[in-house]
């Protein structure tokens, strides 16, 4: 299932009660969600937050597995091959700003 927003859920509602009501049922549905990143910044008398959806979670996983890969990488490098490459990132990033 896709993940859709709250204004489309709105949208999409058959329910009689007001759009503002319902809006409101399902931002709770989702910020009290145990699977939540609830921000703390509150924008509009709501809290702004992430729920962490199928699409988010393949993501992440990708992005752990490929630092595994980079961390075994970066520990089969000799320690001055390592202070020779993070000297030249260090270079590009001040020739950058």
């Amino acid at each position: 299932m896709d993940y859709k927003t709250i204004r489309t859920i709105v949208a999409m509602s058959k329910s009689n009660a007001k759009p503002c009501d319902i809006a409101e049922e399902e931002y709770r549905l989702r910020i009290d969600n145990p699977a939540t990143y609830r921000s703390g910044i509150i924008f509009d008398a709501h809290e702004i937050f992430a729920m962490c959806v199928t699409d988010l979670v393949t993501c992440m996983n990708y992005i752990a597995n490929t630092e595994k890969a980079v961390e075994k990488a970066w520990n089969e490098l000799s320690r001055f091959a390592q202070r020779e490459y993070l000297m030249q990132l260090i270079a590009k990033e001040v020739q950058n700003t």
